[in-house]
């Protein structure tokens, strides 16, 4: 994805409607990558919010609701799911997320809410980036994008996408959350 941003002076952020042929034309060389041996493994999670009974998305008498705690919880999940599948090689791994609009205490407390949980490994550096400067989160947007649009409206793209392994967290519980 650097080379054809370079090669075509394109300088903004590669985006890709799922139903277009270049998405299929972009997941088909990263699945075959995941198929092969060069360590390269997707992973997705997804709530279907009409059965999600968990924390943070609706509000209850205990707990209102809480976007930032959400992704947070989101995250953890997807991380549990990945590597239970996808084992870490060595206790060391970086996690770099898309930055959104967060506060530094906000970015502190997801890095000490990560650290925390004993059912992931803990990551060694939590780092913040913009996606219209690292051609790997706009290959993770893309992915995940083409994932939802399959998901939501029944594109063909699952088949590019099989290389994805998913999982629904809406019923989702692991005790404390």
């Amino acid at each position: 994805m650097a080379a054809f941003r370079y090669l075509r002076s394109f300088d903004r952020e590669l985006k890709l409607p799922a139903q277009q042929q270049y998405a299929g034309r972009l997941l088909e060389p990263i699945g075959k990558l995941a198929e092969s041996d060069y360590n390269v493994w997707a992973s997705v999670v997804y709530v279907d919010k009409e059965r999600y009974t968990g924390r943070y998305l609706k509000p209850t008498p205990e707990v209102a609701t809480d976007p930032l705690r959400f992704r947070n919880y989101a995250l953890r999940r997807l991380l549990r799911h990945h590597f239970s599948l996808h084992p870490l090689k060595s206790n060391q791994y970086d996690l770099v997320l898309d930055r959104v609009d967060l506060t530094a205490a906000d970015r502190e407390n997801l890095t000490t809410y990560l650290r925390s949980r004993p059912d992931i490994p803990p990551p060694t550096y939590v780092t913040h980036a913009s996606s219209v400067y690292v051609e790997g989160l706009q290959v993770v947007h893309n992915i995940a994008n083409a994932y939802y649009d399959s998901l939501k409206d029944g594109h063909s793209l699952l088949t590019e996408l099989s290389f994805v392994t998913p999982k629904d967290i809406s019923m989702d519980r692991l005790g404390t959350q």
